[in-house]
């Protein structure tokens, strides 16, 4: 018999000690991490992220929903500074630091607004749950890329000069 305001103000204040409570002891651990344990500190949150989001979209109960919603908020939280501080180190102290920055922080607005109009689409044809799994997924490539930097330890690989091509006369 709460207010729906009621409601979205427990929701969120349970986010939020969660989210404290896990983004502290997460923070002191990875301070000081190589960039390998960060990676894989993404590529967990990240999958956590898609197991809990296809919790949310499948869940049968209340409670089932709103454990899975605050798991989903808690891990994008979480995993928001630890990306930010990976790619930063990453990028270094060099020229291009302002324009990885802002690139990354287009294609997340370029994919928010072109995911989303279709994933809205998706549920209007074939229901919210649809359309909930499908946001669920696109978070998939992002995995296999983690992969990859795990595979390399956290960084981009040093890349061998390209030889010329021998020129023929």
């Amino acid at each position: 018999d709460l207010d729906p305001v009621v409601w979205f103000g427990l929701l969120n204040a349970g986010i939020l000690v969660l989210a404290l409570g896990l983004a502290t002891p997460v923070a002191k651990r990875l301070e000081r991490a190589s960039q390998a344990t960060a990676v894989r500190a993404l590529f967990a949150l990240d999958a956590f992220l898609l197991v809990s989001a296809l919790a949310f979209a499948l869940a049968g109960s209340l409670w089932l929903a709103v454990g899975a919603f605050w798991a989903t908020m808690v891990a994008r939280n979480v995993s928001g500074p630890v990306f930010q501080t990976w790619l930063q180190r990453s990028v270094g102290e060099t020229r291009a630091r302002a324009t990885v920055l802002s690139i990354t922080n287009q294609a997340d607005a370029v994919g928010q607004w072109t995911g989303g109009p279709g994933l809205g689409a998706l549920g209007n044809a074939f229901g919210i749950r649809a359309a909930l799994v499908a946001g669920s997924l696109c978070m998939a490539p992002a995995l296999a890329l983690y992969g990859r930097a795990i595979r390399h330890s956290g960084s981009e690989p040093d890349r061998e000069p390209a030889e010329p091509d021998p020129v023929v006369v």
